[in-house]
């Protein structure tokens, strides 16, 4: 509900005429009402433009564009959308070149495109690989192994394009939460030459990057570890890795040695039998769970090192498809799972039997 939101028409035009000579007529057709309606209902635009100033005006309640010039007065930038990487395989004629910029594809209903990162020529067996980025930045990029479906051009020699493994890297525009949050904590945890949030606030400062951990004199005086994941909560991939390394290297202090290490990654793998709902099957319970699931682990990284039992069994009955289940395991037991403070939990294998068969 808007500060102002009891500045209605209705109430400025009441207030109009109480201040009109009583012996005006202000009946609707009159000439008093004719004028004064109008304004009136201008003024009520104004106060709906007031209080969305007002929000937009405090950082706490800023948005978009607006939110983004004002962070940038603390030094505090929006991230920008970081492009996925991958390796592609080429076969076809020996000696064909594949020169840099050279585009592929994946997907057909909705086309990603890809380019070489570097001249590649075809050796005597006809075969060569080479790094590829993604045109635009976002998850969108992060394809799965055998994705890359053609190369984009009239390289004639070359026969077939794909990529056996998955890509990584990409990660999207900052978003308006996570942009506050790195504002707030620049504001309320000054940072001074090379303390343990300066080390944070660089390591936060590269795109891909969404949180980090820090740890001073973790091989002895001089030292400082930083571990990270990235914008989905997992580790991050080595191109993140190595941006934040070199980031750091440009600001660190004199005499600093520096580690940046990937937070390690434990799977929970979750099995159960199911009773699903008339009309339902298990793969789309699989489906809808292991988001939840997700979305749960995603909020216990770097803040809550205990993946509670109960609460995997609460998203398993919250899946509306889901009308009871039986032996539901956690890493193959009944009980919570604990994860290391450098550690991050992520969706592992989601089995599910259907307790009808």
């Amino acid at each position: 509900m808007g500060r102002y939101d009891e500045f209605t028409a209705d109430r400025l035009l009441a207030q109009m005429f109480e201040m009109m000579p009583e012996d005006i007529d202000k009946r609707q057709g009159a000439v008093a009402y004719d004028l004064a309606t109008p304004a009136a209902q201008e003024l009520q635009n104004a106060y709906i433009e007031l209080d969305a100033t007002e929000r937009l005006g405090f950082t706490d309640t800023s948005e978009g564009s607006h939110l983004a010039r004002l962070t940038v007065d603390l030094g505090v930038f929006r991230r920008p959308a970081v492009a996925a990487k991958g390796i592609v395989q080429f076969d076809g004629e020996p000696a064909q070149l594949v020169p840099q910029g050279s585009r592929v594809v994946a997907g057909a209903d909705a086309p990603i495109y890809f380019t070489t990162d570097a001249d590649v020529t075809l050796n005597d067996a006809g075969f060569a690989e080479v790094v590829v980025t993604a045109q635009r930045g976002g998850l969108s990029g992060n394809i799965g192994p055998g994705e890359i479906e053609a190369l984009v051009g009239d390289l004639f020699d070359v026969v077939s394009v794909r990529n056996d493994s998955e890509f990584v890297g990409g990660s999207n525009e900052e978003d308006d939460e996570s942009l506050r949050q790195r504002y707030f904590e620049r504001a309320r945890q000054p940072v001074t030459s090379g303390n343990a949030a300066h080390y944070r606030q660089w390591a936060l400062e590269v795109p891909g990057v969404g949180d980090a951990l820090v740890y001073p004199t973790y091989h002895g005086a001089g030292t400082v570890l930083v571990v990270i994941l990235d914008t989905e909560a997992t580790a991050p991939s080595d191109y993140v890795i190595d941006a934040v390394k070199e980031h750091i290297e440009a600001e660190r202090p004199i005499n600093a040695d520096v580690y940046v290490e990937p937070a390690e990654e434990v799977p929970i793998n979750v099995s159960a039998t199911i009773h699903v709902a008339r009309d339902s099957n298990v793969d789309e319970v699989v489906t809808e769970f292991s988001t939840a699931l997700t979305e749960y682990l995603s909020t216990l990284a770097f803040k809550d090192t205990l993946v509670r039992y109960t609460q995997i069994a609460s998203i398993l009955l919250g899946v509306p498809r889901v009308v009871d289940y039986t032996d539901l395991t956690v890493n193959g037991g009944a009980s919570n799972i604990e994860v290391d403070v450098n550690q991050v939990a992520v969706k592992g294998e989601v089995t599910f039997t259907d307790g009808a068969v």
